[in-house]
């Protein structure tokens, strides 16, 4: 990662801080009644849930290849005091790489991962959330939905690697292994204060330049700032689809 995309991503983790746009609604739900455990976050990027399950007392194993989320996300736990970091291990390493024999999770999150990976690999990932995952464990998915603008002329060279309907995505979970929990399209509004921040926030890069540097990166942002008049507009497409699941007693 170049320093602007470094510079990039600080600035939105942020944002994303300040106006608390993640509130936890999700994974409160998620784990609403289940006993605290050991949480495997893997490809934690900006680090969200994993400040989300690290300030509830779980103790998290947060994975990313790119040493850069690692430092940004201990810069910001310090500076708004987040939570505590001794809750929180880091590895570095590419998750299709990963070897974490004889550890068994609790929690696993899977989130805003297997759109860049091809069908082959999610399939290794799942695999490998099978021999880590404790018997009752959870699991939280969440992916790119078919309905996401960006689900154009996919190939092998395209920044993500594929889109998921409900019946895609389950096709790599094991149901003799695994219960579905529950499954949702998802669809995100913003306040209007909260809008009008993102787009001051965003205003400051040149979208021109923005693009040559982080290429289909900030479509998503785009999607919500320069789409859209109003915030909560009706017709903003549903582009992501959340799944979790729980794993079966022997």
């Amino acid at each position: 990662m170049n320093k602007s995309e470094k510079i990039f991503y600080s600035t939105l983790a942020d944002l994303f801080e300040k106006d608390e746009y993640f509130d936890g609604t999700e994974y409160y739900a998620f784990i609403k009644n289940h006993p605290k455990g050991e949480v495997l976050d893997l490809g934690f990027g900006l680090g969200f849930s994993t400040v989300y399950y690290a300030k509830k007392g779980f103790k998290v194993t947060a994975v990313d290849k790119d040493p850069f989320y690692e430092k940004d996300l201990l810069r910001r736990i310090k500076k708004m005091s987040l939570c505590d970091e001794k809750n929180i291990q880091f590895i570095n390493e590419d998750i299709l790489n990963l070897n974490l024999e004889g550890e068994k999770y609790s929690v696993i999150i899977l989130e805003n991962i297997l759109h860049f990976l091809k069908p082959k690999e999610c399939k290794k990932v799942f695999k490998f959330i099978e021999k880590v995952i404790e018997n009752n464990g959870l699991c939280f998915i969440k992916a790119h939905h078919i309905s996401h603008p960006d689900n154009k002329n996919i190939n092998d060279e395209s920044y993500f690697k594929q889109f998921f309907s409900e019946d895609s995505l389950l096709k790599y979970i094991d149901e003799a292994k695994f219960e579905i929990l529950s499954s949702s399209i998802i669809k995100r509004v913003m306040p209007e204060k909260q809008f009008l921040k993102w787009k001051k926030a965003y205003s400051k890069f040149n979208i021109e330049q923005t693009r040559e540097k982080f290429g289909k990166k900030v479509s998503s942002i785009e999607l919500i700032i320069q789409k859209r008049e109003k915030p909560n507009v009706e017709g903003m497409p549903k582009n992501e689809i959340s799944i979790s699941i729980k794993k079966n007693s022997s």
